[in-house]
């Protein structure tokens, strides 16, 4: 997934599961290993994070359909490893997306003038959030046996 605001692009890929061998337990089992980079005002960060899982992935497609479709005002997305990854839309319509790696090429945490990635959210990011959700679930879908989460 690749989202460009004014002078700020943000660049997300899953990579994989965080443990490849499935260990017959639905968190370990399902939690993916998250890639990104973003580069904002000329400040670059790049790295690793296991951010969220297949099923925490799941909910934020119906969270993004239930913004799109006008039933909630704004949208507050992460995964368990809050502050990992997470997506927020506020009502003002701002698209704002945090990312802390755990492996980074720079020490995040020293990098005072850090900011999250923002921008006026269009239909296009949302689409492409969708998208990036769909086409990773594809590739990494759930893993163990179905369970209705009524």
């Amino acid at each position: 997934m690749r989202l460009e605001g004014v002078n700020q692009t943000a660049l997300f890929e899953v990579i994989g599961y965080e443990f490849p061998q499935a260990r017959n337990d639905e968190w370990d089992d399902n939690w993916l290993m998250l890639y990104g980079e973003t580069i904002i005002n000329g400040l670059e960060v790049k790295g690793t994070a296991a951010a969220f899982t297949t099923f925490e992935l799941s909910e934020l497609i119906k969270e993004l359909d239930s913004y799109q479709n006008g039933e909630i005002p704004v949208l507050g997305w992460c995964g368990t490893e809050y502050p990992n990854f997470h997506i927020d839309i506020t009502e003002q319509g701002i698209l704002e997306i945090f990312f802390c790696p755990h492996k980074a090429e720079k020490n995040f945490w020293e990098i005072k003038t850090f900011k999250n990635f923002k921008k006026t959210v269009t239909d296009s990011d949302i689409d492409s959030i969708r998208k990036f959700c769909i086409s990773t679930l594809k590739k990494f879908p759930y893993r163990g046996e179905i369970k209705n989460m009524e």
